[in-house]
């Protein structure tokens, strides 16, 4: 689903079908039928998520690491 096509969705200009609450669902890491349950449901299904380990230090993206010299 692209960018485009969920923010229509969320601005309700576009219809929910329900082949995109299964990929929203899917994306979110719930079921379908907890999103359509409420923000209760959804909090509750998110809060079950297993937690991902933090960094001990800040990823630095690759164009701003420092480049070897070359040699000529």
């Amino acid at each position: 689903m692209s960018n485009t096509m969920l923010s229509r969705i969320e601005l309700a200009k576009r219809r929910c079908d329900i082949d995109d609450l299964v990929a929203i669902a899917a994306a979110l890491q719930a079921s379908p039928a907890a999103l359509l349950q409420g923000p209760g449901a959804a909090r509750a299904a998110h809060a079950a998520l297993p937690t991902l380990p933090t960094r001990s230090r800040p990823l630095v993206p690759i164009h701003a690491r420092a480049r070897a010299p070359q040699a000529a």
